[in-house]
């Protein structure tokens, strides 16, 4: 399908794409969220006990006692919400792997056959744009609500909020023009 949008270059039988997003592909993108969402839910619970334990045993703590905290993990979270994190985590990876990993594959090797000199610039605009779009990057700008004591962190991710985030996209692209630039000179 894909073919009809961008028709084969002229590859060299070597630079067929390979699929290597191939089987087992439902499985694997369910297993490995699930993996992952059940060491969370493991791991939080017993993080919150330690940390809980830890500052219960410190004796300069002479504060009078906090308030019963709100359950991290309620039955709610556990038993609707994390089966929809591996859901929407598994729907993410396969849509990614089946529906933009084929595409951006093919204009990459075309990219790299037709123009070669272009690689370095395609890849640095790639990585600075993807950046803005990462949600790390948007945790980050939450953060600096919240980080009172803390004013270089509220000035980077506040009022120099687009600076911080060009300069992270700027590394990244930079990497990524690096990366492509050995990667397509063999």
């Amino acid at each position: 399908m894909l073919e009809q949008f961008l028709p084969e270059a002229n590859l060299p039988e070597a630079d067929v794409a390979l699929n290597v997003y191939a089987e087992p592909s439902a499985r694997r993108a369910v297993l490995e969220p699930l993996r992952v969402v059940v060491g969370l839910a493991i791991g939080l619970p017993l993080f919150v006990w330690v940390t809980e334990q830890v500052r219960g045993s410190d004796p300069s703590h002479d504060e009078p006692p906090e308030p019963e905290p709100v359950p991290v993990l309620s039955p709610t979270i556990v038993f609707v919400g994390l089966p929809l994190v591996v859901i929407g985590l598994a729907s993410f990876a396969i849509g990614l792997r089946d529906g933009l990993m084929p595409v951006g594959d093919l204009i990459g090797r075309r990219l790299v056959h037709s123009q070669p000199r272009l690689v370095p610039s395609v890849a640095f605009t790639l990585g600075l744009l993807l950046t803005f779009g990462e949600p790390a990057i948007g945790s980050l700008i939450e953060l600096s609500y919240e980080a009172w004591d803390f004013p270089e962190i509220q000035a980077l991710l506040g009022k120099h909020q687009i600076l911080t985030v060009v300069s992270i996209g700027a590394g990244v692209g930079l990497a990524m023009a690096v990366g492509a630039t050995r990667l397509s000179s063999g």
